[in-house]
């Protein structure tokens, strides 16, 4: 594998944790008291999770979770009450596909009612 890729999977892996884990903040936040303070936003998640509060802030606060499992983040959803759902999208046509195939023929930003 040439530079070149290790560098765009390194940006995907890290796309992907960051926007699973700036989602379970908005949630989060949305439900808290102080959302700007991040002990008021974390400790229910940390309570949830049955986490130290310190561990959810080094993984929020300083983008510590290179090596999360897919456990872990399936209990970030559970504890934010959510359901993770998951599509990919083929870059080259646009279309996105779950686990049951293929849907509709649009890119996912397509929001349109046509």
């Amino acid at each position: 594998m040439d530079e070149k890729e290790q560098a765009l999977r390194a940006f995907d892996r890290a796309m992907l944790r960051s926007e699973i884990f700036s989602t379970v903040w908005a949630i989060a936040a949305s439900r808290s008291d102080d959302p700007h303070r991040s002990s008021s936003v974390l400790a229910p998640v940390a309570k949830a999770l049955r986490l130290p509060l310190w561990r959810l802030r080094r993984w929020f606060d300083k983008h510590d979770y290179k090596n999360l499992s897919l456990d872990q983040l399936a209990d970030l959803a559970r504890c934010a009450d959510a359901e993770i759902v998951f599509r990919l999208q083929d870059r080259k046509t646009g279309r996105v596909f779950a686990c049951f195939g293929p849907e509709e023929d649009r890119p996912i930003e397509d929001v349109s009612d046509d």
